[in-house]
């Protein structure tokens, strides 16, 4: 459909959101110990004025921990129920175009191939309300990853912040679907079609405009055997907090867990960073180090899932760097891969 342009006080945005509440479960940013996405019962538990949460929108797609079904022995054979599938309409509101460019690439990582019916079916229940960035976090760096941090690409409803109100896109059919009530939308005038974007700071930049991802993911392959990944392996303790953080991130392990007369099967995350992770049954293992698992983290961010999907596995929401324990900054990692300087 076309996209539709409104305004919103920032009143009426909460009445709305109360109304969207009596049919939909609502996920929101909320201030807990940290801003985390967390389903709320009341507009006024939204931190509007939170930058990005530490914690994304990833598991609401994929959770942290999901049963796939359960297993029961009845006679000298085993009957298996799958757990169900229709998970009910879910609207995840305020997440920044970082976050929705990471929603995407999941959809896409688990649409193709082997297609993942559970995190499809509950990424074509959800709606997505965004929300432009108007005060990036002085971790961000999506200027280099060509997110554009005032876009609603991705989304059926944006927003951006203009004093008292919000501009207002509607951009998809879901999103006219919860618009619910035209009292509360003003559309939109020229003048404010015509709005210039408006951004306080800018992000960090690592790649320049001449400087392609393409040629970033040449440079890492080049960069094997460099003795960058060293330096890394004497810093990095492998805790594997920026794979959990990381909204992109999708690795999994399957394990049992078992009843008096059967069980279930759970799908849990899991980590690259981990140094069971890619132990094999025979015993060897080709990531015995912190040197290999760590190069391993970023060849997948920036050569694998750019070959096959044409994204980086980064979104550059800058999550990983502002909470690792011992100060690793994947911009500065990346400045010496692309001998660029900050």
């Amino acid at each position: 459909m076309e996209t539709r342009y409104f305004t919103i006080t920032s009143q009426n945005l909460k009445k709305w959101l109360a109304e969207l509440l009596k049919t939909a479960k609502l996920i929101a940013p909320v201030k807990e110990n940290v801003v985390v996405f967390k389903e709320v019962e009341s507009p006024d538990q939204i931190e509007f004025e939170a930058g990005n949460p530490r914690v994304s929108p990833k598991h609401i797609l994929f959770p942290q921990a999901e049963c796939l079904f359960s297993f029961e022995k009845q006679g000298e054979g085993i009957s298996i129920a799958p757990s169900p599938l229709d998970f009910g309409g879910t609207i995840l509101f305020g997440a920044r175009p970082c976050d929705v460019r990471a929603l995407m690439l999941l959809e896409r990582v688990f649409g193709e191939g082997m297609r993942d019916k559970r995190i499809l079916s509950r990424r074509e229940s959800l709606t997505v309300v965004g929300l432009s960035c108007e005060k990036p976090e002085p971790s961000c760096f999506c200027e280099s990853l060509s997110i554009d941090s005032d876009s609603g690409d991705g989304t059926d409803v944006f927003l951006r912040k203009e004093g008292k109100t919000f501009f207002v896109e509607i951009r998809t059919e879901k999103g006219e679907n919860i618009k619910i009530s035209d009292e509360l939308f003003i559309p939109a005038s020229k003048k404010s079609l015509k709005r210039e974007k408006k951004t306080d700071l800018k992000t960090k930049k690592i790649l320049d405009e001449k400087f392609s991802l393409e040629a970033l993911a040449g440079l890492l392959e080049s960069k094997w055997a460099d003795g960058l990944w060293k330096e890394l392996e004497l810093q990095c303790v492998g805790c594997g907090l920026c794979t959990y953080l990381c909204p992109t991130c999708h690795c999994f392990d399957l394990a049992d867990e078992r009843r008096a007369h059967g069980g279930e099967r759970f799908r849990t995350w899991d980590s690259c960073m981990y140094g069971d992770f890619a132990l094999q049954a025979s015993g060897e293992n080709p990531r015995p180090g912190i040197r290999e698992r760590i190069r391993q983290r970023y060849f997948h961010k920036f050569v694998y899932i750019y070959r096959k999907h044409g994204v980086p596995g980064c979104v550059a929401c800058g999550r990983c760097l502002a909470n690792c324990p011992q100060g690793i900054d994947i911009r500065e990692v990346l400045y010496k891969i692309t001998g660029n300087t900050p």
